[in-house]
């Protein structure tokens, strides 16, 4: 009978398993009227009942059931640590109710062997604690929460990084709204800036609470985080003009002008801003601080925007002199050949960010390569563009790799965009191996096509032709949502010579007889609304 009731079990866990939660339960709840105190049938049935609740009109009810069949769970085993963390998670993330029982559950899960149930413990608990207004030990909670996240970095520093910027955000949400403390609120932010956060709306208001409490040089650098992050703009305007008025009033740090600066070419239509009133500030604070090198690299970028290039050098000269900026160095190398005629010769990199190297290898190859490339400098300036990106991949694998470094580089995807133009930089200088390896890892980080049309590439070069061959394939199954045409039958085209490569002949011709199909069918559906390229 016992062997016959594991099986009946282990039966009901492979239709669980495979998402037929509906059949699960009706068939668990035949296995429970036989066998009413098994503790594995009733841990099943709530499991069921609670996924069986998501997007269901009749979630309260269904989520009773749940509750219920935990309970009696609990009944014949009071220790059962799922059964009660599904309970806490459900009255408190969900129904917000029996918060003194959910808080019980939670203090006795605290102490779990496990680490994933300790922390679920404490955030529930934490949640639970801000619901019934209990908000000093919902802050105890949190100082708790980062502590643990604090410790886990060594782990995966991203994630690590990411939760507690949104656990610092949330203590400082606590003492500001419900405790107004703006003091430990402005102390909370400031201990969590390291850790960066995705909401720029969080560092506007953050930036608010500094310049209301006098501390400028603060209020000025978290300003500038939130002018770079963009997305929030009559926030960030409304920051802009307030930093603006406080200049006026005689109220000047390098960091609000860093912001100002940077809103002034960002946002210039929204702040009535132009080449005039950014060279005209710049100008100013030459003046005031003329060893710093911001202020000259934003005059050079207002002159370089306007295409006054023999203006524009000596700023930006001047700049990388001080230690300037990744975007000044690329606009000072191509202001420089074509004032010069020649490329000038890189004595020292600046200290930059990974991201901000990453954005002066892409204006470099759009806006300087494109413009000033010739049969005798396109290799030199290939070398550069490979070099932009190799600081940012470098600073990026830093971070993410060795856990070092700042975690503004904790944005993965734009690492992996990296990775594709810097694998392609490295193709291009014929380091085939070294592209492949980093096109991989920045698959891996954040997959776009893109990146496998880039790593194909490299295997086709170094005639890796099976690898190329599967990363194809993984490539075109992206499908029109993501592919041009054009795209889909370059795909084609090097599938063609990866199996061709591989001696397939057969299945080459058939390839190619297929591609032509596809591309006859094309014409002849779309034909008259194309462009040349395709005719």
């Amino acid at each position: 009978m016992q062997q016959q009731n594991i099986a009946d079990l282990e039966h009901l866990q492979s239709i669980y398993n495979s998402g037929n939660y509906a059949e699960c339960l009706e068939a668990v709840n035949l296995f429970l009227l036989f066998n009413p105190d098994s503790l594995d049938g009733l841990l099943l049935k709530g499991k069921c009942a609670f996924e069986l609740s998501y997007n269901s009109e009749d979630a309260d009810n269904i989520l009773e059931v749940a509750v219920s069949s935990f309970k009696e769970l609990l009944k014949l085993a009071p220790g059962h640590e799922e059964a009660m963390l599904v309970i806490a998670y459900i009255n408190i993330c969900i129904r917000g109710t029996n918060l003194s029982e959910s808080i019980t559950y939670c203090n006795q899960l605290a102490a779990s062997n496990l680490p994933d149930t300790r922390i679920k413990a404490i955030q529930y608990r934490q949640e639970a604690y801000y619901q019934s207004g209990d908000i000093d030990h919902a802050l105890a909670d949190l100082d708790l929460l980062i502590k643990i996240s604090k410790e886990n970095i060594s782990e995966d520093r991203g994630r690590a990084d990411y939760e507690t910027g949104v656990l610092y955000t949330k203590k400082a949400a606590l003492y500001l709204e419900h405790k107004n403390d703006p003091s430990n609120a402005l102390r909370a932010y400031q201990e969590g800036l390291s850790f960066r956060h995705k909401d720029v709306r969080v560092y506007c208001l953050f930036a608010h609470l500094a310049l209301d409490n006098q501390d400028y040089e603060l209020g000025g650098k978290v300003a500038q985080i939130a002018l770079f992050m963009g997305d929030a703009d009559e926030e960030l305007i409304e920051l802009y003009f307030r930093l603006d008025e406080l200049t006026r009033e005689g109220i000047v740090t390098q960091s609000i002008i860093y912001a100002m600066f940077i809103a002034l070419k960002i946002y210039k239509e929204r702040v009535n801003g132009g080449t005039v009133e950014l060279l005209s500030l710049a100008q100013r604070y030459i003046k005031i601080y003329p060893e710093w090198s911001v202020p000259y690299h934003y005059a050079g970028a207002a002159l370089y925007e306007v295409k006054s290039y023999h203006e524009a050098l000596p700023y930006l000269q001047k700049s990388i002199e001080l230690g300037g900026l990744a975007l000044g160095l690329q606009r000072f190398i191509e202001i420089s050949y074509r004032v010069n005629g020649e490329l000038p010769s890189i004595k020292a990199w600046p200290e930059d960010s990974a991201v901000m190297y990453y954005n002066a290898g892409v204006s470099f190859f759009y806006e300087s390569e494109a413009e000033i490339r010739t049969k005798n400098n396109a290799w030199e300036l290939l070398q550069i563009r490979a070099g932009f990106y190799k600081i940012s991949y470098d600073a990026f694998y830093n971070y993410f790799y060795n856990g070092k470094g700042d975690s503004a580089a904790n944005e993965p995807h734009i690492f992996a965009m990296c990775c594709n133009n810097y694998g392609i930089a490295l193709s291009e200088l014929g380091d085939y191996e070294n592209a492949i390896e980093i096109h991989q890892r920045g698959y891996a980080l954040s997959p776009f096509w893109e990146q496998l049309y880039s790593l194909s590439v490299a295997l086709l070069a170094t005639k890796r032709y099976q690898e190329a061959v599967d990363v194809l394939e993984q490539a075109t199954a992206y499908g029109s949502d993501y592919l041009s045409f054009e795209d889909y039958i370059d795909l084609k085209g090097k599938y063609l010579t990866a199996i061709y490569g591989l001696g397939q002949k057969e299945e080459a011709k058939a390839h190619l007889t297929e591609v032509e199909e596809e591309y006859n069918n094309f014409i002849k559906t779309y034909g008259n609304g194309l462009t040349c390229i395709y005719q």
